[in-house]
């Protein structure tokens, strides 16, 4: 527990630059307790003016990841704030206006610090309901509005008998911002702490600016029709937009388009809208082939089966252990080729059981590079083959790039076979499916064993494909294509995230039978655009990756093949990255390891637009207005149950 106020960077070493340093430079640290058991930490912070939620969330994830803590929940208390209230009560017009009252002389105090035995209080806030009404009988008025700061909120009632208040109490609506000065009390009809006014002064709001000398487009943005999960007004946004000096605004809501009209008419001439959605989409035509080559190779071929062992899932961090290979033609194995692999680290224990590969066992094995060699050579330019084969390849490509080796490889990837072929079986797994086809026990996680049995999988399910008159490789893959996906409603499936903007007016027309045919024709808890409907009516519009839930994001996130990344980033007219408390949650279940791997996904993406030559862009995923009306969308996820709705998530404008 800190004593007494202590300076941020004495206390922490985080690494931050630019306006958060500075933030934090002026930041003191009042408390901080820790629960060493349960890796959980609670500070309270004295913060400068312009500390927002956002800057409090990082702060927050940078000294969880400092300590290696599961949790930390920083308790602000903010600083300066009579300063910009001061600024506030300036006698501008209409600002400093007296409706009820006098002139009030005082600053005002949060209304979270408003309690019973406050006595005589000064707050200032927004109105958002009044319930004032007319007593006839006893020639009465009872003023009752509720008033918010964000920090809490406030009923206050008067009882009025004045000809002149209530003049002046009828004139208070929804919207005012206003300076109020009065006692607390308490009602016994509400059940809750009042506040009697004394004088009521109009106020002026300090809202947020955007100070950046380029202005910036948003390109990913929800409003109140993303169902259940935004809370954006339109117009209010659009408003924003243009005092902020914006050139254009995306609406980009959840699978509609019901706020295009509103967007329209708040927009008028002073600013472009982008009209687009944010679709539910499922890849039907090439979410994964059955062969990648551009030469139409026969079926019957030799082909080099293999697979592979690894120190982990990560192509750009792990290793190889083990390579496995056979060569297989018409059925018939050729040859074989094993050899263990030097990781160049220690090998995780949880590996070792898997694989029962240990460091003994790799020690004085070639290195990385020496082992791919030997493959290749064995591989004689042969197509290769292996179950889930973009994993395997990944790691094969990028010792190639590392090391300089010529590296085009031409691949059969057995799995979506499987998927083509066995759709009877849950689980296409390498050891499910043979214990399905009834081929011989192996030894499931060793590469030389795993590769034999993707061999003869692939010979037994080749000499299926073949009886129905299929004989090139390029042909097969069409065959297999349609059998996985044949019909959509018998599919088991996650829709993906999608963001389509409309360019043109045909743009526009195509976006609106995209919408109509997926809530129709394709509706399966979600209003689902296949990749082969979009492709039909792709004239106007501009396709983009989304989110985490998008497909680009996936692969990069799974750390599948670049080679995979990089083909399905084709499709997509430009790349999006997010921000990265969006992505938070991907840490706590698992997907990634820290901040730091969610920053080097986003990087990723970079380098894909980069090497295809799409742009970038960097979206606020934009859910809500303004910071305080975060507490609002945490409601929403409530009530869809989700474990995290609590979480802080600063998506806003």
């Amino acid at each position: 527990m800190a004593q007494e106020m202590v300076s941020f960077f004495d206390m922490f070493s985080i690494s931050c630059a630019g306006e958060l340093k500075v933030k934090l430079d002026d930041t003191k640290v009042i408390s901080a307790v820790v629960d060493r058991q349960q890796r959980l930490m609670k500070m309270g912070l004295s913060l400068p003016a312009g500390f927002s939620p956002a800057d409090i969330h990082m702060v927050e994830a940078a000294i969880a990841e400092e300590f290696g803590l599961l949790s930390v929940e920083v308790v602000p208390v903010y600083r300066q704030a009579t300063v910009q209230v001061r600024e506030q009560k300036k006698p501008k017009s209409p600002a400093g206006r007296v409706i009820m009252g006098k002139p009030i002389k005082g600053e005002p105090i949060p209304i979270s610090d408003v309690t019973l035995e406050s006595g005589k209080v000064i707050i200032q806030g927004e109105i958002f309901e009044v319930e004032s009404r007319e007593i006839a009988k006893r020639n009465a008025y009872v003023l009752s509005f509720n008033i918010t700061d964000y920090t809490n909120s406030l009923k206050v009632s008067k009882f009025i008998t004045e000809n002149a208040l209530k003049e002046a109490a009828k004139k208070i609506t929804p919207g005012m911002y206003v300076t109020i000065a009065g006692f607390v009390g308490y009602n016994r009809y509400d059940s809750d702490i009042t506040l009697d006014p004394q004088s009521i002064v109009l106020a002026e709001k300090e809202t947020r600016k955007d100070l950046g000398g380029e202005k910036r487009v948003e390109l990913h943005l929800h409003t109140k029709m993303s169902a259940m999960d935004a809370l954006t007004d339109v117009g209010d946004a659009i408003k924003r937009a243009i005092s902020w000096g914006h050139k254009a605004i995306a609406i980009t809501d959840h699978g509609v388009c019901h706020s295009f009209p509103e967007a329209m008419a708040a927009a008028g001439d002073k600013i472009k809208v982008l009209y687009g959605i944010e679709g539910y989409y499922i890849n039907d035509v090439d979410d994964k082939l059955s062969y990648y080559g551009s030469e139409d190779l026969p079926i019957d071929g030799e082909i080099a089966v293999f697979d592979i062992e690894t120190t982990g899932l990560d192509p750009c961090k792990e290793a190889i252990t083990e390579i496995g290979a056979v060569i297989m033609c018409g059925g018939t194995e050729i040859s074989r080729f094993q050899t263990f692999v030097d990781p160049g680290m220690h090998i995780p224990t949880n590996i070792t059981q898997l694989t029962g590969i240990s460091d003994e066992d790799v020690k004085g094995a070639p290195d990385q590079a020496e082992a791919v060699r030997k493959f290749l050579d064995f591989v004689g330019g042969r197509p290769l083959a292996a179950h889930n084969a973009s994993f395997d390849i990944s790691f094969i490509h990028r010792i190639c790039v590392e090391n300089g080796i010529p590296f085009e490889p031409v691949y059969i990837d057995t799995l979506p076979i499987c998927q083509g072929m066995l759709p009877e079986i849950k689980s296409h797994r390498l050891n499910t499916v043979s214990d399905f086809l009834g081929l011989p026990e192996f030894h499931h996680h060793r590469a030389s064993d795993d590769a034999v049995m993707a061999g003869l999988i692939m010979a037994k399910l080749f000499g299926r494909i073949k009886d129905d008159g299929v004989t090139t490789l390029r042909g097969m893959d069409a065959y297999i294509n349609k059998k996985r996906h044949g019909s959509l409603e018998k599919r088991r499936f996650k829709p993906m995230h999608i963001v389509i903007i409309a360019k043109t007016q045909v743009g526009i027309r195509n976006l609106y039978k995209l919408v109509t045919k997926s809530h129709l024709e394709h509706f399966r808890r979600f209003p689902i655009i296949p990749k082969s409907l979009l492709m039909e009516l792709r004239d106007g519009l501009i396709i983009g990756s989304a989110c985490e839930a998008g497909e680009l994001f996936s692969l990069v996130s799974d750390h599948r093949s670049p080679l995979e990344q990089k083909r399905i980033a084709k499709f997509y007219d430009f790349l999006e990255i997010q921000p990265i408390c969006n992505n938070m949650f991907m840490v706590d279940n698992g997907r990634a390891k820290d901040i730091e791997e969610l920053r080097s996904f986003n990087r990723r993406i970079i380098e894909i637009g980069d090497e295809l030559g799409k742009p970038v862009v960097a979206t606020g995923d934009v859910h809500f207005l303004d910071p305080e009306h975060e507490i609002y969308r945490h409601i929403l996820l409530a009530a869809k149950e989700y474990d995290d709705a609590n979480r802080p998530l600063p998506v806003y404008f």
